[in-house]
């Protein structure tokens, strides 16, 4: 029999070694066995979602009536490449609470100090437009939102400027009052995936982004950064279907956040699919 390792089986199934780790524990993967401190896992297809996760999901969630065609000319027959990170970042700071402008980015991005900001967010910026790039300059099939790479992004953001353990998924609490609050923020993140591979993968790349923007700022995997991660995945789903890295204006970040609030109590994401397709055409519009 082939077996293979956590971290194998980690890449395999797009999940993180932790999360595999915890599966071995409480007998989830058939036939693995423990090898002193590692463990060995035959090699076998994911374990879990379709059988014990199938009475639960995520809210039901819809766009209202939507009309992709006018992007998506522009995306067929724009040819240039797309790079609004300046933009994208002094957005994302914003959504995320820090009120930084985009001079405020770009004087941090060319290594100057602003003396009205923190060295923390500083860190932040700079670590930030790291994640952007990668994104930017990596292949399109290479990278795709999965629990894995939500983890890789926090580890990213929190690089020098919080303690290794802020990258830990925080414990729910009972102030989330939630119909699913009892479940473990790995087994929320876990249905969150299992439906953007099958339920959402029908849908237009637009409102499956939407959806999982929403849906992770609403399970707030970590006790902060969490504007900043659904973004950035929102963004690598984006991308890896060949859109634009949309261009948003900093003025927008009050009314997205507002939006996706909004959202969380009757699943409707049309606000939020809106202006995610306004910043898209304006990409376009402004790169041509």
């Amino acid at each position: 029999m082939n077996y293979m390792t956590v971290k194998e089986a980690a890449l395999a199934w797009n999940i993180t070694e932790r999360r595999v780790r915890r599966l071995c524990q409480s007998g989830r993967i058939e036939g693995a066995r423990r090898n002193g401190w590692a463990y060995m896992i035959p090699k076998q297809p994911k374990p879990g979602d379709a059988r014990t996760l199938r009475h639960l999901k995520n809210r039901s969630l819809h766009t209202g009536v939507q009309d992709f065609r006018a992007l998506d000319e522009c995306r067929q027959t724009f040819k240039g490449r797309h790079a609004n990170i300046i933009e994208f970042a002094a957005f994302g700071c914003r959504l995320e609470g820090f009120h930084l402008s985009e001079s405020d980015i770009t004087y941090i991005a060319n290594g100057t100090l602003v003396e009205h900001i923190s060295l923390r967010d500083h860190l932040l910026v700079l670590n930030l437009l790291e994640a952007l790039r990668l994104i930017q300059n990596t292949d399109d099939v290479s990278i795709r939102p999965c629990e894995q790479q939500l983890h890789d992004f926090k580890a990213m953001l929190v690089h020098h400027r919080s303690k290794i353990q802020d990258v830990h998924y925080r414990v729910p609490q009972e102030k989330d009052n939630r119909s699913e609050s009892s479940l473990h923020v790995s087994q929320k993140l876990e249905i969150l995936f299992a439906q953007l591979e099958q339920e959402w993968r029908h849908l237009h790349p637009v409102a499956a982004a939407s959806f999982l923007l929403v849906e992770i700022v609403r399970i707030a995997p970590f006790e902060e950064d969490n504007y900043l991660l659904a973004l950035l995945m929102a963004l690598v789903h984006l991308m890896s279907n060949h859109y634009a890295m949309p261009l948003f204006v900093l003025e927008e970040a009050e009314q997205l956040a507002a939006a996706i609030k909004g959202s969380f109590f009757r699943g409707n994401c049309n606000a939020v699919v809106v202006l995610l397709n306004d910043a898209l055409m304006r990409a376009y519009r402004t790169n041509c």
